[in-house]
């Protein structure tokens, strides 16, 4: 199976959180299971999970103030339109998941 490149992951993280923050928010909130988060970096992407640099600004909750989560993949990604595609898929997932909570 082919691996992500350097140059890959570093492109797929500078989207993301430039144009999709929300869609990594939701990732932490669903995925991870962390509501209480209230913002979200993607720092690393591997071919089989993201992490997550998560930050809580209520400091009456007994979380770290900062803290990094492994997401993982349904399955392996290996390239751009993949990775593309299962992020997709996951922000959907999850924003439907979350929306039904409310």
């Amino acid at each position: 199976m082919a691996k992500l490149t350097p140059e890959d992951k570093a492109e797929i993280i500078s989207h993301m959180n430039a144009d999709h923050a929300d869609a990594v928010l939701a990732y932490v909130h669903y995925f991870a299971g962390q509501r209480e988060f209230s913002e979200a970096t993607l720092v690393g992407i591997h071919e089989e999970y993201m992490t997550i640099e998560s930050h809580c600004s209520d400091s009456s909750l007994a979380l770290p103030h900062v803290t990094h989560l492994d997401v993982a993949f349904s399955k392996p990604i290996s390239n751009l339109k993949e990775a593309e595609k299962m992020m997709v898929t996951m922000f959907f997932e999850a924003k439907n998941a979350l929306a039904s909570q409310n």
